[in-house]
């Protein structure tokens, strides 16, 4: 069976609703409508009553930062001056705004069309899983069967150009470990801070090349590619009346090939390759 580098790619189950945004409420509903929020201004720091609790992860504020367990949570998030926990999800107020953002959910509530998501694994069919369902920092992240706890379920935010997945049973971010770029690196999750250990993009896991004969017969079957991995172009060739196979092209109307049976493709996308022909020389007639 061929690898699939990107494993988690193919299959995105959601879980609750779509991808997940920043979400936000007015000061009001905070204060007033929901009398659990518990605000904490930049002023008071201490554990009695500048800190908020989340499961067993505390967060206060620093000259304008979120802390996590000592380390800076959300560095996308500067100026932060309140910090609420609202239903079990931590909010903020940031530089002038008046709103609540949310950015962090965790628990049983979906609160403003926010989403959690299953990936499944494309050649084994398991999930991504948080070992144990554990929330301490620098635990490991595997594929399991399926089972739809808490370990398997992630939130998907924007970061930058890439994405950051966030799991839903501690809040830490998914996580090549120390930066890492060799194969066999282990992926745990660690808290957030959106660098690009933590940032994954979404792309196909695999891409369909097709041959056209362009006018002639035999035209070779279709290949699998997988990402980042090359593939051998077909050595099935065509044939065509009055015409000789010069090779392949990706441009119907070309004269030229750009590619050989047995040449590589590494280009990480459908693509369909035309057969490049030459019209044959007819022979001279010396009686003439």
């Amino acid at each position: 069976m061929k690898k699939r580098i990107i494993c988690f790619v193919l299959t995105i189950v959601m879980l609750f609703g779509l991808l997940p945004g920043m979400a936000f409420a007015t000061e009001e509903e905070v204060t007033e409508e929901n009398g659990q929020a518990e605000v904490v201004s930049p002023d008071s720091f201490d554990a009695d009553e500048g800190t908020l609790f989340i499961g067993e992860k505390q967060y206060w504020l620093d000259n304008g930062a979120i802390i996590c367990d000592g380390e800076v949570a959300f560095t996308e998030l500067n100026d932060v001056q309140r910090i609420a926990l609202i239903d079990g999800c931590l909010y903020a107020i940031v530089g002038a705004e008046e709103t609540w953002t949310e950015v962090l959910h965790i628990g049983d509530l979906t609160l403003f069309s926010n989403g959690y998501y299953s990936l499944t694994h494309a050649a084994s069919g398991m999930s991504m899983d948080v070992m144990d369902g554990l929330s301490a920092n620098g635990t490991n992240v595997a594929v399991h069967s399926g089972n739809g706890t808490f370990a398997q379920q992630w939130a998907i935010r924007k970061n930058g150009d890439g994405y950051v997945l966030i799991s839903r049973c501690s809040g830490y971010a998914l996580d090549v470990c120390a930066s890492e770029k060799k194969n066999g690196t282990n992926i745990e999750q660690h808290p957030y801070h959106g660098g690009a250990n933590q940032t994954w993009y979404f792309v196909p896991a695999e891409y369909t090349i097709s041959y056209n004969a362009n006018d002639g017969t035999g035209v070779p079957a279709n290949q699998t590619k997988y990402y980042k991995e090359a593939i051998v172009i077909s050595s099935a060739t065509p044939s065509r009346d009055g015409y000789s196979f010069l090779g392949w092209s990706e441009d119907k109307t070309a004269a030229t090939a750009q590619y050989q049976s047995g040449s590589s493709f590494t280009k990480d996308a459908n693509a369909t390759l035309y057969a490049v022909w030459q019209k044959d020389t007819p022979p001279v007639n010396s009686d003439a």
